[in-house]
């Protein structure tokens, strides 16, 4: 077997001006652990990944990655061992500071429907090596509850449905480990709804995912 037997053709690339917190969220949105540095004209100038982004530590702002030719950036990602349940909101939005490293991370906000009283599946997090094996235990933190119903997660398999040009699509096919979330609506409540989570990750990468929630 050869490289060209393994190798992904359609490379995800990070710009040489990125900042921070782009090369952060371009490899946590596409699930890969490195991209290449492509500086302005598209010649490859070094290349990132999540080991450099932790080992690094908490720089901020822009990073001219074509002064250091291979890797260099950084994001503030030292997580907490445990997160104690009778935090204030407070103390959750400090921590997230410290866990993004840097002003203006962008959460991601989606939008469900629910039947009320019903359980309604929401998504399903898991963390792959390109083999479809589990790279470790995805913690899911409901960081701001549903004033109208609850949200509960569940260790289990599922599918995931990773884009076609991910090394890791040919996970899709079968049920993997990961973290199941469900929301289920009040008894006869309609209305809107919304909660937060917070993401934790294996590989020291985090994310906010926001939801609202129309209750039919």
């Amino acid at each position: 077997m050869k490289a060209t037997d393994v190798m992904v053709s359609n490379v995800i690339t990070v710009d040489v001006d990125a900042s921070i917190g782009e090369v952060a969220a371009t490899l946590l949105n596409n699930h890969i652990s490195g991209a290449p540095v492509v500086g302005k004209n598209g010649e490859l100038v070094g290349i990132v990944s999540e080991g450099d982004l932790s080992r690094i530590g908490a720089m901020s702002g822009r990073v001219n990655m074509s002064k250091f030719l291979l890797t260099v950036c950084a994001f503030g990602l030292l997580l907490s061992s445990a997160f104690a349940e009778e935090k204030s909101r407070e103390q959750y939005r400090e921590e997230r500071s410290h866990i993004f490293g840097i002003e203006g991370q962008e959460n991601q906000t989606f939008t469900r429907f629910a039947a009320s009283g019903a359980k309604q599946r929401i998504g399903f997090y898991a963390s792959l090596n390109p083999d479809c094996t589990a790279s470790g235990d995805v913690n899911v933190r409901v960081t701001k509850q549903p004033e109208h119903g609850t949200v509960d997660t569940v260790a289990t398999t599922d599918y995931v449905h990773y884009p076609k040009e991910n090394i890791r699509s040919k996970c899709n096919q079968h049920k993997v480990k990961g973290t199941l979330v469900n929301y289920k609506a009040a008894e006869k409540y309609t209305g809107n709804d919304e909660f937060d989570l917070l993401i934790l990750y294996p590989s020291g990468l985090a994310r906010e995912d926001h939801f609202d929630i129309s209750v039919r």
